[in-house]
This record gives C-alpha cells, structure tokens and sequence, in this order.
C-alpha cells in the first residue's frame, strides 16, 4: 500500500548545531508525511556536499526542488550584518544557491517554503527585511500565528480559486513591497501590512509561499497550490 506519486522532488534540509557542537541534517518529518499524502516523493541533499550537479544529473527521476524552511539566510548574502540570535548556515546557503542555478538551466520546476520563498528573492537580488517586529501593522500578527493573505495575482486566481485565505505564520524576516527582487512579481500579500507571503519568477517555473502548507492549515488551499506545481501549472506552467 501507500501514496500514489506524481511527482520526485529533490528537497533542501536546515543545518543546525548538533547537542556535540558538530552540525547535522535535519528535515522535518511534517513535510515527508504531508508531501507523500500530497503526491510528491523527496530526496533530501546533504548540505555539506559538493556535488550538486551531480545528484541533479544522476536522478533523471527527480523532476523538481523543494526550498524548505528554517535557518535564517545569512545576511551577508544581501548587503546586511548578523543580528544577535540567528539561526545562519553559509553551507545551506551555498548548496541551495546550486540547487536553483540546476533548476533554472534545466528548466525545472521549483517551490519555496517561509525561508525558501525568501532565499528565492535573494538569489535574485533582493533584499530582507531583519526584523519584522519593525514593521508596526505587521508587531503582532506574524510570529507564530494565523493571518489573513490577499491574492493579488490574476494568474493565481484559475488554480487557487479564492482572494483571501487564512494562513500560519512562522517568520521573523520578510520579503516587503521594497525589497522584493525586480525580477520577481508578488501573487500574494498579508492583508494587514502587506508583507509578501507568494511570489514567483515570470519566465521561470519559480515560486514561493511565506507561511508553511505542511502545517495543517487552509488545507484545501495548500492542496491546490502543491497541484499546480505537480501539474506544472500556474506559476509553474
């Protein structure tokens, strides 16, 4: 028995430090369970490999990329110093960076989660905002809790099917209206204080979403965008 499977996708992992000082893996069990139920099979690159290129050519069966969550991207990665209480990992960020440069020359498809969404806008020249406690509409509604988005893509609206969604919310930084890239157009803004919660590539299969679909909430509509990418439709297509 088991899910049927649409989709192989390769799927990028947090790199902490381990309880012995040494850094490991680690790649939540919430996004295989949700991931499978959904159609999408992973296989997890190592953060500390130099041969990207290689796990991309060696499996013709993988035919996409999952930026995951966790970490804070390293701020020396857009022009910003560390600030106390980071979460950095220059390796995550090195073999992510391959990653997309693989997915771009292969034309395939890619989908990135809260911190993924937010590495796709700085490997396209964006910037980040640090701390979103900065930001006064957005103080008390995006840190460990639900709120409401506004899909202002027409593209999005065929496969999503509604304007406005409640979703969770996990971050700290964010992608705003100032600093998203110029190479990327939002699908997606948080109702209250119009931080970007989805963005995508024009003329690549690239997009994003800030809030995290493998986490229960707004179901029904985390459904439709994991099918859009299976499909490759949409931002996707």
């Amino acid at each position: 028995s088991g899910y049927y499977i649409d989709m192989w996708s390769f799927i990028s992992q947090r790199n902490n430090v381990w309880d012995y000082g040494s850094r490991c893996d680690l790649l939540e069990n919430s996004y295989i369970r949700y991931l499978e139920e959904n159609g999408i099979n992973v296989v997890p690159i190592p953060n500390v490999t130099n041969n990207v290129n290689h796990y991309v050519d060696d499996h013709p069966k993988v035919k996409a990329v999952i930026l995951s969550g966790g970490n804070d991207i390293s701020p020396s990665e857009y022009g910003k110093k560390p600030v106390g209480g980071m979460s950095v990992s220059q390796e995550r960020d090195r073999v992510e960076r391959k990653l997309l440069e693989c997915a771009i020359h292969k034309r395939i498809p890619v989908l990135g989660i809260c911190r993924g969404m937010q590495f796709i806008n700085i490997f396209f020249g964006g910037g980040l905002e640090l701390n979103l406690k900065s930001i006064k509409e957005a103080r008390e509604s995006h840190i460990n809790c639900k709120h409401f988005i506004d899909i202002i893509e027409k593209k999005a609206e065929p496969f999503f099917q509604e304007k406005r969604v409640e979703v969770n919310s996990y971050h700290d930084q964010a992608v705003t209206p100032e600093n998203l890239s110029t190479r990327l157009k939002p699908f997606a803004v948080s109702t209250d204080s119009k931080v970007v919660e989805g963005l995508f590539h024009p003329q690549y299969p690239i997009a994003g979403v800030q809030f995290h679909p493998e986490r229960d909430e707004a179901k029904e509509f985390n459904a439709l965008i994991l099918k859009a990418f299976i499909e490759r439709k949409g931002f996707w297509g």
